[in-house]
């Protein structure tokens, strides 16, 4: 299931310049829409997270993503590069996992965060802005989308 927010974001991305050379971090990624489109957007690296019971999904997207598009456009098939700089990881919030994370992996220019804000009891927010702040480089961007 894709969720028409995540839809809406990625037109989002397509319209203004953000991800281009940077390092990004889908946070909780879902089906991983978000950050497979800025990583065919021109980011430098793109890592996709999500708890463990979601990988074999995201994970599998991503591989599917990477697969060259064979369909012909005029009669030329195009050139879409492959994806070597797409990570799928599992990521828990809080400021421990995110230390931990932020030392194999971070840290990050953007963070995307895609209908992560709703009903949050107040430790869970406390635990995404303690991942937030860990793994976001100064001078760093977060961009929220959410319905």
């Amino acid at each position: 299931l894709v969720w028409p927010t995540a839809v809406a974001f990625s037109r989002y991305l397509c319209d203004v310049p953000l991800v281009a050379g940077c390092r990004v971090l889908d946070l909780s990624a879902g089906t991983g829409l978000v950050g497979l489109v800025a990583h065919r957007l021109g980011a430098q690296s793109v890592t996709l997270t999500d708890v463990p019971r979601v990988m074999p999904l995201l994970a599998r997207n991503a591989a599917l993503a990477s697969v060259p598009d064979v369909a012909k456009v005029n009669g030329v098939a195009p050139v879409v590069p492959p994806m070597p700089n797409v990570q799928v990881r599992s990521l828990f919030w809080g400021e421990a996992e995110a230390k931990k994370f932020l030392e194999q992996h971070g840290p990050f220019d953007l963070i995307l965060c895609c209908e992560v804000v709703y009903q949050l009891p107040q430790q869970v927010w406390e635990a995404l802005q303690q991942t937030l702040r860990q793994l976001l480089v100064p001078g760093g961007r977060v961009v929220f989308a959410y319905q």
